[in-house]
């Protein structure tokens, strides 16, 4: 789940499988990275890009094998922008090679990648970025040709200046919805959220800025826009069609005015996040958080929408065994309105025992979840009619897509009705 990365990016975000280990305490079936099947050409591809790559991390390909891909792969989905990423066993480590964005630029690059490390060093767990023999974290490759082996005329397209990042591998377990450890896991999730803003307080810059166009309410409209052409596709029912234009108009008055409450603010707490804080980039161990994946969408910005989106995802969705091991994207709503409080109540208590809120600040949470409605929705919720592509595909029955319309349509209702509610649960863990 990655809508925060660009404005028009859809779920899943960037997976890391995890080993295939079964034991008593722990029931929730996991998955081993070879478990994911990836077309031969797709494998052959990547292999490929990878001979060209790695030798800038001075690693011969006799020195490394691919040992699968951070998500489900097919023959079509190997394209110029990366969403699985291989994995490869290099000298005995596991590692993963990310490709990044041609649209990211050096500087956010370096940006990122001094938060990385600066939230490692101060005991994050952040998997390592790897240095290249020049001590760098990245290399700029000016040209990588793709061959596919399917295709009698070769090349298929060359990639020209893309920039790559190689990561360590963590294995770890993935956040499930009513799993055995739910409780455990999204109190470490709070806890972890918590101890990187408090770092992030500390961290002496670059600050990196976004620009106005991929700011919180410019994603929220690129939302509420894509929403609102789903509903010209040709095989959207009626019935659903009238509700996502409902939703798209209705959620613009209320998304423009808790932005306006937000913005008369400015001096609740700003520092650089995360940017894309939920289940899938996070791994569990224990009674911990293992790893922290895809820092793409770090930025500098307010904490409290952080809070707010992540709160969202863990008290709002629904994360089933399909979803945690990235072979499906459902997730719905967790309940029939709004939150599940007790879940929201307990993850806010986590937080805010050692991240309280600023005078003021805990109001503002509400207007946070509003903000962040239309990008959940649409990047997760409804994900399934509203790609932004031109396709659509329906995994959702009828009856459970109008379902989650009338859970959008009414949240900004059940807000109202709980405001008070969330903000005491945050300011309460100062009292505790």
């Amino acid at each position: 789940m990655s809508p925060l990365t660009t404005a028009s990016e859809a779920l899943p975000s960037l997976y890391e499988p995890v080993p295939l280990e079964m034991t008593r305490r722990h029931p929730v079936p996991l998955l081993r990275m070879t478990d994911i099947p990836a077309p031969e050409g797709h494998v052959d591809m990547a292999r490929r890009e990878l001979a060209t790559v790695l030798q800038y991390w001075g690693y011969r390909p006799e020195m490394w094998r691919i040992d699968g891909f951070t998500g489900p792969v097919t023959e079509q989905s190997y394209t110029a922008v990366a969403v699985a990423h291989p994995i490869v066993e290099v000298m005995r480590s596991s590692v993963v090679v990310r490709r990044q964005s041609l649209s990211v630029s050096e500087r956010t690059i370096v940006a990122r990648h001094m938060f990385m490390r600066y939230l490692a060093m101060r005991g994050l767990p952040v998997p390592a970025l790897l240095d290249r023999p020049d001590g760098t974290t990245y290399a700029l490759v000016p040209v990588v040709p793709l061959t596919d082996p399917q295709q009698a005329s070769g090349f298929t397209y060359v990639i020209e200046d893309a920039i790559y990042e190689v990561q360590t591998y963590a294995h770890g377990r993935r956040f499930v919805t009513d799993g055995p450890d739910e409780d455990i896991y999204l109190v470490a999730a709070a806890e972890t959220l918590a101890a990187l803003h408090r770092a992030s307080l500390d961290f002496p810059g670059p600050i990196n800025r976004w620009p106005h166009e991929r700011a919180m309410l410019a994603i929220a409209q690129a939302s509420l826009t894509r929403i609102a052409d789903s509903a010209r596709e040709a095989n959207i029912s009626h019935p659903i069609a009238v509700g996502m234009r409902r939703l798209a108009r209705e959620s613009a008055q209320w998304i423009a005015a808790a932005e306006a409450r937000l913005a008369a603010h400015p001096e609740i707490p700003w520092l650089h996040v995360h940017g894309d804080y939920q289940p899938h980039n996070l791994a569990f161990e224990a009674d911990h958080v293992c790893a922290i994946y895809d820092f793409d969408a770090t930025h500098w910005d307010r904490r409290v929408l952080e809070l707010a989106y992540a709160l969202l995802t863990f008290a709002g969705l629904r994360w089933g065994e399909g979803a945690a091991l990235a072979i499906s994207a459902q997730t719905p709503p967790l309940v029939e309105h709004g939150l599940d409080i007790e879940r929201a109540r307990a993850f806010l208590t986590a937080y805010g025992q050692s991240a309280p809120p600023q005078p003021g600040e805990a109001d503002l949470l509400g207007d946070a979840l509003l903000l962040m409605l239309p990008i959940v929705f649409a990047n997760g919720v409804a994900e399934d009619i509203v790609l932004g592509d031109g396709e659509t595909r329906l995994i959702h029955s009828p009856r459970e897509c109008r379902a989650h319309l009338a859970w959008a349509e009414t949240f900004p209702t059940w807000i109202e009705a709980h405001r008070a509610t969330l903000g005491d649960a945050w300011r309460s863990a100062v009292r505790h």
